[in-house]
């Protein structure tokens, strides 16, 4: 972002250099899952096989999605920022900002015994866009090109102006839940 974004409750929670991303929480969990997840605020990436680490290096060199993803989830971390989070239908949008060090594992097991381990991101503060609210986040949000397992930083100004001004709608209307 090229300014800095102040949160809610007087508090500075991102600042400059943050991020503003998009993500379609992960197809290979159960959607029953994903929705506990986002009900609490964690948006949860694909396991990618590596468990609880974010070394890139540890994926095959084929896997460039892959690869990117958890570099930009590392950078999220390190300096926070702004999210848009959906299902692979759009029919659940969730935006939200988290403050630096906002990554987390959780150990998810599958329905076959196995286990996952997902790369997540807590939210600091999030809610929920209704349907027929906010258009042009759901357009962020359902855009083509954007890989079901990818965690990617908006290049488009406008894209992230939109989804920082949800937040802070969201947050006006007092629709945000707080972690």
């Amino acid at each position: 972002m090229k300014e800095s974004a102040a949160g809610g409750r007087g508090r500075r929670v991102v600042g400059d250099g943050a991020m503003v991303i998009s993500n379609r929480v992960s197809p290979d969990v159960d959607e029953e899952i994903i929705d506990g997840l986002l009900d609490e605020g964690i948006v949860g990436l694909v396991d990618y096989g590596i468990g609880a680490s974010l070394d890139a290096d540890l994926l095959d060199k084929s896997n460039g999605v892959g690869r990117g993803s958890l570099n930009d989830l590392r950078e999220f971390s390190r300096v926070g920022g702004y999210l848009v989070a959906h299902k692979d239908n759009v029919d659940r949008v969730v935006v939200g900002r988290a403050r630096p060090g906002s990554l987390r594992f959780e150990k998810i097991e599958m329905g076959d015994g196995s286990e996952k381990v997902l790369k997540c991101v807590q939210l600091d503060a999030y809610g929920e866009v209704g349907m027929g609210e906010f258009d042009a986040v759901r357009l962020v949000a359902a855009r083509e090109g954007l890989s079901r397992h990818t965690f990617t930083e908006l290049g488009d100004e406008d894209d992230f102006e939109e989804v920082v001004h949800a937040v802070t709608k969201l947050e006006r209307a007092g629709r945000l839940e707080y972690r």
